[in-house]
């Protein structure tokens, strides 16, 4: 995040759901592109398509996607609805992504641990960098024109201070308790 924003904290909720909204469907795509090219190997093959079973979160999924677009379809303002309210950006295309990520990467063979490491890791940079912020190092320069009563309002790259507590009261205990939990120093570190 911090290599990606240039004008500091200004459109920050703007910037993150750029990010978002890019990497997902550039994801989508180019799964929708390997998933044809699959299909379409498969058929010249004459080889029999993997049968999709949807279990019961899956439904909820879709019929959360299919309430969502009824909402949308019947509010007042469908356009602000679509997009969501300035600076938010949680609106339906929104929560329609997160139910296409949701459904799309259930799917998907990943090992949960390596995507659990990395995650952890990523989390692990973002505590160091609010660490050193919280004690006056403005590692990305963010903070260069601000009041020092205003700096100590933000921290990390997540933005203010209580989303920074947020991320880490969900995180910190999963990182603990895959630490204890592994074997071996290789795993721990």
């Amino acid at each position: 995040m911090p290599l990606y924003v240039y004008r500091h904290y200004y459109a920050m909720a703007l910037i993150k759901w750029s990010i978002y909204y890019t990497a997902t469907l550039v994801f989508m795509i180019g799964g929708m592109i390997v998933g044809l090219i699959y299909i379409g190997a498969s058929l010249k093959k004459k080889c029999p398509l993997p049968k999709i079973a949807f279990n019961t979160t899956d439904i909820l999924v879709m019929l959360y996607g299919a309430s969502v677009l009824i909402t949308m379809v019947t509010c007042g303002h469908p356009q602000m609805a679509w997009a969501g309210t300035d600076g938010w950006y949680m609106g339906a295309l929104a929560q329609l992504l997160f139910a296409a990520t949701f459904l799309i990467m259930s799917r998907v063979k990943i090992s949960t641990s390596k995507v659990i490491w990395l995650c952890l890791s990523a989390s692990t940079i973002c505590y160091l960098i609010g660490i050193a912020q919280r004690y006056g190092h403005d590692i990305f320069h963010f903070y260069y024109s601000m009041p020092a009563e205003v700096i100590r309002d933000y921290l990390s790259t997540i933005g203010n201070r209580t989303w920074y507590s947020g991320y880490i009261s969900v995180l910190f205990p999963l990182g603990l308790y895959l630490f204890w939990q592994a074997t071996g120093n290789k795993q721990k570190w």
